[in-house]
C-alpha cells in the first residue's frame, strides 16, 4: 500500500514526505520553512472577507433563525447552568464556542455568533492550504487553488457564516489529521483532536475515523510501538472522556448525547441519489440557505472524481484526506433524518485539496510558460464561476430578493426591537419567565434577553439563567 510505504529510518511512516523531488525553480517554487506564512495570511484576509460579506449581505432583515438562536445563545447559557437545553443539544464544543465568544466579545449583540463563525471558517482554507504545501508538497499555485476554492464552494461557504455548530467539526478535523501526519513530536495527540471534531458535530467522526487510521499505521510501523502504543492509546482514552463528560455535567434536561438527535434509517440508494443531487444539482435543503450544489456544478464535480481515482497514484500522502471523503459518504448512507449538506463539509473540503494536488502534479509532469498559462486559464475557469455563483447569492439576499425567516414562535418585524421589548416587559413585570415559555418560546427568547442584558450591564429585574433553566425544564 502506498499509505505503508517504506520511509527512511526513524521514519517508519512519514505522511509528511511527498513523493518526488522538485523539478525546476521558479516564481512558485516551495519556499523555504516559514515561506509561507504571508500567503497563508493573505489567504485568511480574503476568507475572512468572503464570509463576512455573507453576514452583511443576510443581516439586513435583522433576523436570527431559530436553530442560530438555539446555537449561539440557548445552548450556551443552559450549558453554562449545568444543563442541556433539548435532545439535540449535544454538540457540546459548538456550544461551549459560542459560550466562550459572548463572554470575550463585549459586542457580541444579536449576531455575534454569525461573526465568530465567519472568522473561525476562515482557518479552513487556510488549512486546506498548508495540507497541500506541508503534506502534499504542491507548489504555491495548487495549493492558493486549494485554499481558494475551499473558501468559495457553496458546500463550504453556505455554513461559513450561519451560526451553527456546523462546519465548526471540519476545521478541527483538518486540524487533527494535520497533526496525525506531521513528522514532528506530538502526532500521537490528534485523536485529541479529532474527538474535538465530533463534539463540535457529529460527521467529525469521518475525521476521527481516519486519524485514528493514520495513528495506528504509525504505531505499528514506529521503532519505539510499546510507546507509542500507550501514547495514541491514552489520546484516544482522553477524547472518549471529553465526549461523554458531558453526562457528568449535566445535572437536568435530557441528559443525552451523540448524534444530535438524528437517527438511522432510510433506503441507502435513496440517501445516496439525495446525495448526489445536493452535490451536483441543487443544494436545497435544511438550512442551507442557496440552492447552489455543494461543488458547484456537475462538471466540477465530475473533474473532482476522476482527479481524485488517480491521485494517490502520484501523491500518496493523499490517501488519507480521500479516505475522509469516502468514510463521509459511508455514513451518509444509511442514516435518515438527514438535514441536508451540513453532515458532509468534508466533501467540498476533499475536493478542493483534490482540485489543487491535481493542478500541480500537471505542472511538474509539463513545466513552462505554456502549461502555465494552460493551467493558470483553467483555474481560473474554478475559481470564477464559483465567485459568480457567491456574488449572485449575497446579492439576492442583499436586495431583499431571498431573505432568512424566523422559523419559531416570535412576533413579526425586527428582531432588535422585539428583544428590547422583552426586555422591558421583564423588567417591568409585565412579562415572567413563565408567560415568555408559553407565549414567546422562551426557551430560546429568555437565554437571547439574558445575555444581550449581561452584555449590556441593564440585567436588573429580568430572569437570571437559573431561573430561565427552571421555567423552561421539568424538575428531575
Amino acid at each position: 500500500m502506498a499509505l505503508l510505504a517504506t520511509r527512511p529510518a526513524r521514519r517508519p511512516l512519514d505522511l509528511g514526505r511527498h513523493d518526488y523531488a522538485p523539478r525546476h525553480r521558479g516564481l512558485w517554487r516551495r519556499p523555504r520553512q516559514g515561506g509561507d506564512l504571508p500567503v497563508a495570511t493573505l489567504l485568511y484576509a480574503l476568507a475572512v472577507t468572503v464570509n463576512l460579506l455573507s453576514v452583511w449581505a443576510v443581516s439586513g432583515p435583522d433576523v436570527l433563525t431559530g436553530e442560530e438562536m438555539s446555537v449561539s445563545f440557548r445552548d450556551g447559557v443552559f450549558l453554562a447552568e449545568r444543563a442541556q437545553a433539548s435532545v439535540w443539544s449535544t454538540n457540546v464544543a459548538g456550544h461551549l464556542f459560542f459560550l466562550a465568544a459572548s463572554w470575550l466579545d463585549p459586542a457580541y449583540g444579536l449576531f455575534g455568533g454569525r461573526w465568530w463563525k465567519a472568522v473561525a471558517m476562515a482557518l479552513l482554507p487556510v488549512l486546506v492550504y498548508v495540507v497541500l504545501r506541508r503534506r502534499l508538497g504542491c507548489r504555491v499555485l495548487g495549493s492558493l487553488l486549494g485554499g481558494i476554492t475551499t473558501a468559495l464552494l457553496p458546500g463550504v461557504q453556505v455554513f461559513g457564516w450561519i451560526a451553527i455548530e456546523a462546519g465548526l467539526e471540519a476545521v478541527a478535523g483538518v486540524a487533527a489529521l494535520l497533526l496525525a501526519t506531521s513528522r514532528r513530536a506530538g502526532w500521537w495527540a490528534a485523536p485529541i483532536v479529532g474527538g474535538i471534531s465530533v463534539m463540535l458535530y457529529p460527521s467529525g467522526l469521518a475525521w476521527l475515523a481516519v486519524v485514528l487510521l493514520v495513528c495506528l499505521c504509525r504505531t505499528v510501523r514506529a521503532d519505539h510501538r510499546a510507546r507509542a502504543a500507550v501514547f495514541v492509546g491514552a489520546a484516544t482514552a482522553i477524547a472518549v472522556l471529553l465526549y461523554v463528560a458531558p453526562l457528568l455535567w449535566w445535572r437536568t434536561g435530557a441528559r443525552h448525547i451523540g448524534a444530535g438527535g438524528g437517527t438511522v434509517e432510510g433506503d441507502p440508494g435513496t440517501n445516496f441519489a439525495t446525495l448526489l443531487d445536493q452535490l451536483t444539482v441543487s443544494g436545497d435543503s435544511y438550512y442551507y440557505f442557496g440552492d447552489q450544489p455543494g461543488l458547484g456544478s456537475v462538471w466540477l464535480a465530475a473533474a473532482v472524481v476522476a482527479a481524485g481515482l488517480v491521485l494517490p497514484a502520484a501523491r500518496s500522502g493523499a490517501l488519507p484526506w480521500l479516505t475522509v471523503a469516502v468514510v463521509t459518504v459511508a455514513m451518509w448512507l444509511p442514516a435518515g433524518n438527514m438535514p441536508g449538506l451540513r453532515r458532509a463539509v468534508a466533501i467540498p473540503v476533499v475536493a478542493a485539496i483534490v482540485l489543487g494536488a491535481t493542478v500541480d502534479v500537471l505542472w511538474r509532469r509539463r513545466p513552462g510558460s505554456t502549461s502555465a498559462l494552460v493551467l493558470g486559464m483553467a483555474c481560473a475557469a474554478v475559481v470564477l464561476p464559483l465567485v459568480d455563483t457567491l456574488a449572485s447569492w449575497q446579492q439576492a439576499y442583499h436586495s431583499g430578493r431571498d431573505a432568512l425567516v424566523a422559523d419559531f414562535t416570535i412576533d413579526a418585524g425586527p428582531m432588535s426591537a422585539t428583544f428590547a421589548r422583552f426586555h422591558s416587559d421583564l423588567a417591568a413585570g409585565r412579562e415572567t419567565a413563565e408567560t415568555m415559555v408559553a407565549r414567546h418560546d422562551g426557551i430560546r427568547t429568555l437565554a437571547v434577553v439574558w445575555r444581550l442584558a449581561e452584555e449590556s450591564g441593564d440585567t436588573a429585574g429580568i430572569p437570571d439563567p437559573e431561573e430561565i433553566v427552571r421555567a423552561c425544564l421539568p424538575a428531575p
